[in-house]
């Protein structure tokens, strides 16, 4: 980060902090265009929407099975899989 120190009878300290908040905004642009480079180069939207797509999917198997469980008449293991966290 540069450091600019002003003196001088018209400088004040006002002039010095806009120089920094020009500064951070400048730099955290530059570095959000590094991340979406970066993020499209990795397709990282993609793999995240697939990922989310398998866990929705998963879920629902999940939910299914324990429907069939209970109806075939074992609900001891229904619930279990209940209380195992994963819903």
């Amino acid at each position: 980060m540069i450091h600019l120190t002003f003196t001088g009878p018209n400088l004040s300290s006002k002039v010095c902090h806009n120089f920094d908040q020009l500064v951070n905004s400048v730099s955290k642009l530059v570095f959000v265009g590094y991340f979406n480079t970066v993020s499209e180069a990795l397709e990282i939207k993609t793999r995240i929407d697939s990922l989310n797509e398998k866990i929705t999917y998963a879920a629902e198997v999940q939910s299914t099975l324990r429907e069939l469980l209970v109806e075939v008449g074992i609900p001891s293991i229904a619930q279990r899989f209940s209380l195992t966290g994963v819903s």
